[in-house]
């Protein structure tokens, strides 16, 4: 079977090509998909299918990409330098900065989502989402959750993508398959002072990437290219929302609080 892999020559065309169809935002209204929100329950893998990201709860009001030069090379030098995009990169050395794309979300609360993806590799990329300010929620037995940001470092096999690394709120953190939620067994955050720090959360640990053309109109040029690598990136900086519709696997987790 071919593998959809890209040279970052043909990745960079591929970044071109999406930073283009990205203006026509008005596609979205051709496929209805991209109105879903909320992660479907897995029910073979996760019996805690009414948990949700954290950020499942947003809604993502306009998206820019960043295209001044001195304004993305500032803010990819302070990403770069973020605690999760180090912890996942593990001492991997990263070039060819100028491929990378960062997309600017401005959500209903007049919070912003800073999305950025990076190909590290042919067969590796690299995600990151960061909230300008915490976000602090709580769910429906009165935990709460205070979520910042997050890296991913993906492989891309075949037609899935695969987490291989993960770090939410400057923290590593590991999938623990035996956590099932009842009153959150990670404790919810809570006071910094009396504990614990960490709540339970699930996020996706391989994404079916035929599915994500479906997820997300403004991706339609790479995913309709059939590239598996320029499609993730994509609909997971543009579409990172709908996105979870498209999770095949789940990764579940004790996860660090933010600070508020």
């Amino acid at each position: 079977m071919r593998k959809n892999f890209l040279s970052r020559r043909d990745f960079l065309k591929m970044a071109v090509q999406t930073s283009i169809v990205a203006i026509a935002g008005k596609l979205l209204k051709f496929f209805p998909e991209a109105e879903i929100v909320l992660a479907k329950s897995d029910s073979d893998n996760d019996r805690d299918g009414r948990l949700k990201h954290p950020l499942a709860d947003i809604i993502i009001k306009n998206s820019q990409e960043v295209t001044d030069p001195y304004e993305k090379k500032t803010l990819l030098a302070q990403l770069l330098q973020h605690p999760d995009i180090r912890n996942v990169l593990i001492g991997r050395e990263i070039g060819g900065e100028n491929e990378a794309t960062l997309v600017r979300h401005l959500l209903n609360t007049g919070n912003s989502l800073m999305t950025m993806g990076l190909p590290v590799s042919a067969q590796e990329m690299l995600v990151s989402y960061t909230l300008n300010t915490p976000l602090e929620s709580t769910d429906e037995n009165g935990i709460s959750r205070c979520y910042q940001s997050q890296a991913m470092l993906f492989k891309i096999e075949e037609q899935d993508a695969i987490l291989e690394a993960i770090s939410v709120n400057s923290q590593a953190i590991t999938s623990n398959d035996s956590l099932a939620y009842a009153n959150d067994p990670c404790g919810g955050c809570v006071s910094p002072i009396s504990g614990p720090w960490s709540y339970y959360a699930r996020y996706c640990k391989r994404y079916n990437i035929s599915c994500l053309f479906r997820c997300c109109g403004t991706c339609v040029v790479p995913c309709g290219a059939g590239a598996a690598h320029a499609c993730l990136l994509c609909v997971l900086l543009w579409c990172p929302i709908c996105a979870m519709s498209c999770c095949a696997k789940w990764y579940k987790a004790c996860t660090p609080c933010a600070t508020p």
